[in-house]
C-alpha cells in the first residue's frame, strides 16, 4: 500500500483499496505516514479517533508505521518535550494499531540544517569524531525506549478503569495483608502524610 503523508489520507486509501478485492489481496502491509499527528501535539488523545478509524479500515492487515518524524516548523527544537510528544505517538501506534514496525523518517542523515538533526533523523555523522553516527537529539533515546523491548510473539495488554480521576484517600491499616482492587494504585508507607521521614 502506498504511504500518504497524513493518516487521514491513509484511511481514505485503505478504504479505496478494499473496494477492489484483487488490489487489497495483493497488499502485504497497510501503511501511512502520520504527519497530521503534529496538529495534535497539544491534544494527543484527539488523534485516537483517526487511529481507530485506520484500524477498522485495514481489518486484519498488518500495519507498518513508516516515516515518523517532526517536520512542523513550530516544533523544530532539540528538547525532550518534542521527543516525548512523538513518544506518545509511538505508544498509540503500537497499542491501538498493533503495528508490526515503527520507523523514524531517517535513521542516519548527513544534515546541513541543524533542525533536521533535532527532528528529522535519529543520528547524524559526527564530523569531529571520524564520522561515526551519533545521536543528535533526544529523539533516539525516546524512540529506543518505546521500541527496543518489543519482540515477535508478544501480546499487548490493555487496562481500563471506571474512575481514572479520583481523590487520593489515606487509610490506616494494621500490619499484615493489604488487598489492592483491580486498577487501583496503592502506596504503602509508615511515614505520616505531610511529614518528612526521620533517620533512626
Amino acid at each position: 500500500m502506498h504511504n500518504p503523508p497524513f493518516l487521514a489520507g491513509g484511511i481514505a486509501a485503505a478504504k479505496a483499496f478494499r473496494e477492489k478485492d484483487a488490489a487489497w489481496k495483493a497488499i502485504d502491509y497497510a501503511t501511512s505516514n502520520m504527519y497530521d499527528y503534529q496538529d495534535f501535539f497539544y491534544d494527543p488523545d484527539g488523534f485516537d479517533a483517526r487511529l481507530r478509524e485506520m484500524k477498522e479500515a485495514i481489518g486484519g492487515k498488518p500495519f507498518l508505521a513508516a516515516e515518523l518524524c517532526v517536520n512542523n516548523g513550530a516544533f523544530q527544537t532539540r528538547s525532550y518535550r518534542t521527543a516525548f510528544a512523538m513518544g506518545q505517538l509511538y505508544h498509540k501506534v503500537l497499542t491501538m494499531l498493533d503495528t508490526c514496525g515503527i520507523m523514524y523518517c531517517w535513521t542516519l542523515l548527513n544534515v546541513v540544517q541543524p533542525s533536521y538533526a533535532w527532528t528529522r533523523t535519529l543520528m547524524a555523522p559526527d564530523a569531529e569524531h571520524g564520522l561515526v553516527p551519533a545521536a543528535t537529539s533526544h529523539q533516539l533515546r525516546v524512540f529506543g525506549a518505546y521500541s527496543r523491548r518489543i519482540r515477535a510473539g508478544m501480546s499487548r495488554v490493555q487496562a481500563a478503569s471506571s474512575s481514572p480521576q479520583q481523590e487520593n484517600a489515606v487509610e490506616t491499616v494494621a500490619a499484615g495483608e493489604v488487598t489492592v482492587p483491580p486498577g487501583a494504585i496503592v502506596t504503602l508507607t509508615n511515614v505520616e502524610l505531610g511529614q518528612a521521614a526521620t533517620a533512626s
